[in-house]
């Protein structure tokens, strides 16, 4: 080199003697540049280049591009090169700078290299003359011969690799004696292992091809392993007539001879060797560091003895498998193939091969012949297509596997699966592992023996022998009618499997899938489970257990073969026509429908809403949680229900019914009179079409007639009786203090001793009461109230409504809400109790009549009654001097009117009319009072207030005692009077008289009228005004006012001046 220096770096050693012997402990740190000068003025040392110097052959360029550059030639080469199976980076270089140079001359006998270093001549590789023009004349190297073995060995040298078998100063390690040869390394002088260092003594043609396995590894070590080159799925070929090495179908190596004598370096992929054209008997190794006999005739002779191999495997790189040739195809010889740690593939071809997997999940495909086949530790798969191969697994060693087209195959010792690959029938038998056995489309028979088995039948009509409850069947769909023989207590088929049949003598349980699936039990009591699909139950003697759950399922039940049940979680079956069962339970979620046959049965239900009947016989109904309805056929049958487990109801056709404990509903289904009785409970009993009495009992009961004249006996207030329309004259039968006739009941009847409230509806009721007080309403309707002894008060809200009471049966009272209403016999009392005027008529009997806020008008009649308007401006007929009037303070403006020859107000009414034809004296009260009179000769007094007198037809006198006081008289009714104690008055218009009744001076005043005015003891001033007047003064000194020359003045004798 002139001047330009390649850097270096030092190369520790790595422990391992093999490698670290060919270390010479430097290498080039960087871009490695070559060249191969044509000129000695290229090297600025002297010596070699000035004794004959030339450039080398074409030939051992090319050779040495090859072992160099990954790019030389084609992609086949590029594992054997250095910088295919390293990280070194080779590019060309000038002659006189170049880190590598190639160059010949006579000064090195054979021929001699430099280590890399900072030396002008480091990398230099120099080829001598010595064998020139022989056999071994460098300047032709082959490979395999001795030139291109030398070629290799001084660019070992040039990157850094020392001799394998000698010490240096830097590096005393050299390798190991078992190592020393060139199967192993090109570095060495040692022919074979334990040869003199005498020189080399193989044959021609017999040297290393390529690196060996430690000088890969050595430059390795300084330069990094490169696992891009050949990482796809490489294929590696040979054939036994020429030495040629081919990758991927590409000659890589083409030697001189017919020999292989090469290491091979892959970067990664599922790699394969491909001997399939041999017919020697192989032996080959995969493991690294292992190497391959093809054929003894292609083995390189090393001087009396032949290379240990053909192709030698590379050593792994800091333990990265990637570099592993994983597959083998073998030739037809007897072979001998041995695996690595990776997933190997080993086929066998034709021969009596023995296969050995080893570490790593391995595929042993014996091929035509009897083989021997181990897998070694991993998941390994035997191809067995010879009914003398012979497959060896170690416990614990993996999951294995055998694939065999033979028609029937045991697996061995530690295989757990097997799998056929023919097209006919098979009968595969397991082991006592848990075994995977796979049929194929014929009727195969499949038997996993002891272990929990997964039996796979494929297409055809298979049979499976299960003797395991562990073991399973895979059947795909539509492949074939398939059946388990089982041994063992139960089975449950898998998809795709039709049929079950136990073999075994004890109790089984068999269970189906959603295929229409054929079952069939022995001689125990067996438990039966078609599952979903159209089944077949057969269950023999014993007393078996059928589980229904397709309607179209099928249970065949021999005579007198025990007793038998159905278990179903269809929502509806019967046992109707399934001769020989006996009993039925419904094991599903939901409502279930169960009736029974002729026999006597149980019939169970569920945790729904359940319908039994078990129809004729005397029959066991068991309803479980959930509202259940039991069909009752006969007196005999018996209702089983737990507390709190739903709202229950029978149904029954029978004359008369009583429920049994837990039991709340009871329908009546047949078509004459029905008598139904309740329980504690909150019933719902329901009648037919007949005359029905229906009688809760205790509890909070709903009785439903129906049609008919039904009978309700109601004895909680809780209780509620539905009727429909027009749906016959029903009655409720009662003890309870109150009851409301619900809608469409026409009847009501107090049965208790009580005080009783009843209640109609909007029909035309009829209301019995009893001995108490009992208060009864028959609300809208033309009803019939019948109140019985006791003070009883009816409510009338309908004109119609008739009220019978019986003579001395209590004092009773009518409430209404009607405008008006009169008392019929024997009622005492009458309350208004709406908010408009209502006119109240009471009767022969001493009445109470109550008005309400309105303008009421109450009118007692005979008897001597009490009359209580209210609010409102009422109006109170009086007919007996012992009538009492009650009015309110402020309660409105209220009338008397009276037939009665006199009557005064009470407080707080202020008007009085007088009704009759005779004379009547009518008084008022301290309020604003309107007093009318009638035809005859009344006489009005207000009393205190300023009040209205209506004097009406006839000669009536007004007391006047308020100046506020007016009377109102018509024209020619009568000659009336005022009779006043006021200090002045004038007469209003038909008013004739005027009478002063007070002690003090008084001035009367007349109006056009013919008037009679009469004054008092005090000094009167009297003035008839226009008409013919009569004045009498009286006592006192008087004042007369003659305004017409026919007045006529009376004035006694000494009654003043």
């Amino acid at each position: 080199m002139t001047g330009i220096i390649t850097a270096t770096k030092n190369v520790l050693l790595t422990g391992d003697q093999k490698i670290d012997g060919l270390l010479s402990g430097v290498a080039w740190d960087g871009t490695i540049t070559y060249a191969f000068p044509t000129t000695s003025s290229s090297y600025i040392y002297s010596g070699e280049k000035d004794s004959d110097f030339s450039s080398i052959s074409s030939q051992q360029q090319s050779e040495a591009l090859f072992f160099m550059e990954q790019s030389y030639g084609n992609a086949a080469n590029d594992g054997f090169s250095v910088e295919g199976f390293t990280n070194a980076n080779f590019t060309a270089g000038s002659a006189d700078t170049a880190t590598v140079r190639f160059a010949q001359s006579s000064m090195p006998p054979t021929a001699w290299t430099y280590y890399p270093g900072s030396a002008a001549y480091s990398g230099d590789v120099w080829f001598g003359t010595e064998y020139a023009g022989t056999e071994d004349d460098l300047r032709f190297p082959e490979f395999g011969n001795y030139a291109g073995h030398t070629l290799i060995h001084e660019l070992g040298h040039a990157l850094g690799l020392k001799h394998a078998h000698e010490a240096d100063f830097f590096n005393p390690t050299v390798v190991p004696r078992a190592y020393d040869s060139i199967e192993y390394s090109v570095m060495t002088y040692r022919t074979y292992v334990g040869d003199s260092l005498s020189g080399y003594k193989y044959e021609h043609d017999g040297a290393p091809q390529t690196f060996m396995m430690l000088d890969i590894a050595a430059l390795q070590q300084m330069y990094g392993a490169d696992y891009t080159t050949n990482s796809g799925d490489t294929v590696y070929k040979w054939n036994p007539n020429e030495g040629v090495t081919y990758v991927d179908g590409v000659a890589a190596i083409t030697p001189d001879a017919n020999r292989i004598f090469a290491t091979i370096w892959d970067g990664g992929g599922i790699d394969t060797y491909d001997l399939s054209a041999y017919t020697t008997a192989l032996k080959i190794d995969l493991r690294a560091g292992g190497y391959s006999v093809f054929s003894q005739s292609q083995l390189a002779d090393l001087w009396g003895d032949y290379a240990r191999g053909n192709i030698f495997n590379a050593l792994l790189y800091e333990g990265n498998t990637a570099s592993l040739i994983e597959n083998v195809q073998a030739g037809s010889g007897n072979d001998n193939i041995v695996g690595n740690e990776a997933n190997n593939t080993l086929w066998g071809n034709a021969g009596d091969d023995s296969l050995y997997g080893g570490i790593g999940d391995d595929t042993l495909i014996g091929g035509v012949g009897s083989d021997w086949m181990v897998g070694g530790a991993g998941n390994d798969l035997y191809v067995v297509d010879d009914s003398f191969d012979f497959v060896i697994e170690s416990a614990n060693q993996g999951t294995d596997a055998v694939q065999t087209a033979l028609s029937s195959y045991t697996l061995r010792n530690n295989v757990e699966i097997l799998t056929y690959t023919g097209s006919s029938s098979f009968t595969g038998t397991g082991n006592a592992l848990a075994n995977m056995i796979t049929g194929g489309d014929g009727s195969d028979t499949l038997d996993g023996g002891a272990g929990a088995d997964i039996l796979i039948g494929g297409a055809g009509s298979d049979t499976y022998i299960v003797d395991s409850v562990a073991d399973s069947i895979t059947e795909n769909a539509d492949a074939g009618t398939d059946m388990v023989r089982a041994t063992s207590a139960s089975y449950t088929l898998g998809a795709n499997v039709e049929n079950l049949t136990y073999i075994g003598t004890a109790t089984f349980i068999g269970t189906g899938n959603a295929l229409n699936n054929i079952l069939t039990g022995g001689a125990g009591a067996d438990t039966l489970d078609g599952k979903a699909g159209s089944d077949t139950l057969i269950g023999g003697a014993g007393n078996d257990t059928y589980v229904v759950d397709v309607l179209a399922d099928v249970v065949t039940e021999g005579l007198n073969a025990g007793t038998d049940q159905i278990n179903t979680a269809l929502s509806s079956y019967a046992l109707t026509n399934i001769a020989n069962v006996e009993n039925l339970k419904f094991i599903g979620a939901g409502d279930f429908s169960g009736t029974g046959n002729s026999l006597a049965n149980t019939i169970t239900g569920g945790a729904g809403n359940d319908t039994l009947d078990g129809g004729s016989g005397n029959d066991t109904l068991i309803g479980g949680a959930g509202n259940d309805t039991y069909v009752v056929d006969s007196a005999s049958d018996v209702i089983t229900e737990m507390v709190s487990a739903g709202t229950d109801e029978v149904r029954t056709a029978l004359a008369s019914y009583t429920l049994g404990n837990n039991v709340e509903n009871l329908t009546y289904t047949g078509s004459a009179s029905f008598t139904g009785t309740g329980n504690a409970l909150a019933n719902t009993i329901t009648g037919g079409a007949g005359n029905d009495v229906l009688n809760g009992g205790i509890g909070a009961d709903s009785l439903i007639g129906g049609a008919g004249d039904d009978t309700y006996i109601v004895d909680n207030a809780a209780d509620s009786v539905t009727e429909d329309a027009a749906a016959g004259t029903d009655t409720v039968q009662t003890n309870l203090a109150a009851y409301t006739l619900g809608v469409n009941v026409e009847n009501l009847t107090y049965i208790g001793m009580g005080t009783f409230a009843g209640t109609g509806n909007e029909l035309a009721n009829t209301i019995r009461g009893a001995a108490g007080a009992d208060t009864l309403d028959g609300k809208a309707g033309a009803d019939s109230l019948i109140g019985g002894a006791g003070d009883d008060t009816y409510i009338v809200d309908d004109v119609a409504d008739v009220v019978t009471e019986g003579l001395n049966a209590g004092t009773d009272l009518i409430k209404t809400v009607l405008s008006s209403y009169t008392l019929g016999i024997n009622v005492e009392k009458l309350t208004y109790t709406g908010s408009a005027s209502f006119t109240g008529t009471g009767n022969a009997l001493a009445n109470t009549i109550t008005g309400g806020t309105g303008n009421d008008l109450l009118d007692g009649g005979a008897g001597n009654d009490t009359l209580i308007g209210g609010a409102g401006n009422d109006t109170y007929v009086v007919d007996s001097a012992s009538d009492v009037i009650t009015e309110g303070l402020s309660d409105g403006t209220d009338e008397i009117r009276t037939a009665l020859a006199s009557y005064t107000l009470g407080n707080n009414v202020e008007n009085l009319t007088y009704t009759s034809s005779s004379s009547f004296t009518g008084t008022g009260n301290a309020l604003a009072n309107a007093i009318t009179g009638g035809a005859g000769n009344d006489t009005l007094n207000g009393g205190a207030g300023a009040d209205i007198l209506i004097g009406g037809a006839g000669d009536d006198t007004y007391i006047v005692d308020n100046a506020a006081d007016s009377i109102a008289e018509n024209t020619d009714a009568g000659s009336d009077t005022v009779r006043t104690a006021l200090a002045s008055y004038t007469l209003g218009a038909n008013v004739e008289n005027l009478v002063y009744s007070g002690m003090a001076a008084f001035t009367g005043t007349g109006n056009d009228l013919a008037n009679t005015i009469t004054g008092g003891a005090g000094n009167d001033t009297l003035d008839g005004g226009a008409g013919n007047d009569t004045l009498t003064g009286g006592a006192g000194n008087d004042t007369y006012v003659v305004d017409s020359a026919s007045d006529v003045v009376t004035e006694a004798v000494g009654a003043g001046t």
